[in-house]
């Protein structure tokens, strides 16, 4: 009788699955989206099951993403745009590498240099034409680009790392927190591992999804929150600062949602380190700003 009533409920839930992931019919009035598990929404990415409907669903997606490359401006344009952010950021990378001495400097200038080189207008009777890439390929770029620029700009934040001669405007924002004290070497050092292990993953892959982009842009948000920790850890008085009693708990939270979590900080999370982080920068009077890497 036990057996008889699980395989019911088993063939139950199963028939509820076909129909929740379209084998029963397929409704086109439908958005266009991930396939995911009805109970914990958790996108799913293989099924021997129902395999050929969640790669007929992707390709939809992708022809999706071709419609709006189409209609988002012309091909060459987007090159251009593309090459344009690249040369951008070479001049930038260039400039620093004479203040670092860094790996991440020539793996930046390595990644960023493919990328141009691949890019590169011909000349056509007079006529710079740049060359119209494959959309997935251009997509890939771009997910690139805006990572590294958001990278770029954690790095330009980081005290004394900023180069001197950078004609970059700053807001009041900036300029105060670029003469906070510098940052000792240990953590520059550590910082700028953690950018390069973020750009050797984003510079190795071939293809780029829009999941993969969020994660990539959450990411840099968490190197923002580190950076500025390490800008408040380098400060003469930190160390008498943290023993009070009023920021032990404010330092718990720091220790364990940035440097021992490697999970995806929710937005309560993110508010309690920023909270924490103003809490401690308004005791040590550093003016810290905190930009927001991640939306």
């Amino acid at each position: 009788m036990f057996i008889f009533f699980y395989l019911f409920q088993h063939t139950i839930e199963v028939d509820g699955m076909d129909q929740w992931m379209g084998m029963d019919q397929e409704d086109s009035s439908k958005e266009i989206q991930m396939k995911s598990c009805p109970r914990c929404k958790t996108i799913i990415h293989f099924s021997y099951r129902y395999g050929d409907i969640i790669k007929r669903n992707f390709q939809d997606i992708v022809q999706v993403k071709r419609m709006l490359f189409a209609g988002a401006g012309n091909a060459e344009q987007v090159s251009e745009k593309i090459y344009l952010q690249t040369v951008k950021a070479l001049e930038l990378n260039k400039e620093w590498s004479g203040e670092l001495n860094h790996s991440v400097i020539r793996v930046l200038s390595f990644g960023l240099e493919t990328i141009k080189s691949s890019l590169t207008p011909r000349n056509v009777q007079g006529k710079m034409v740049y060359p119209s890439v494959p959309v997935n390929q251009r997509y890939l770029y771009e997910v690139q680009m805006d990572v590294i620029e958001r990278v770029l700009k954690v790095m330009k934040n980081t005290p004394h790392v900023v180069p001197p001669s950078t004609n970059i405007a700053r807001d009041r924002s900036e300029q105060v927190l670029t003469t906070a004290p510098k940052m000792k070497p240990e953590f520059i050092s550590d910082i700028l591992d953690r950018v390069r292990r973020l750009i050797d993953s984003l510079l190795n892959r071939q293809k780029s999804s829009e999941r993969e982009h969020h994660a990539f842009i959450a990411e840099v948000g968490r190197l923002d929150l580190i950076r500025a920790y390490f800008v408040l850890q380098s400060h003469p008085t930190y160390g008498a600062a943290v023993n009070s009693t009023r920021l032990t708990k404010e330092k718990k939270e720091l220790e364990d949602l940035l440097m021992r979590n490697i999970k995806k900080l929710t937005d309560r999370e993110k508010a309690s380190v920023k909270t924490a982080l103003q809490a401690i920068s308004r005791l040590l009077n550093t003016g810290l700003a905190i930009s927001e890497e991640e939306h």
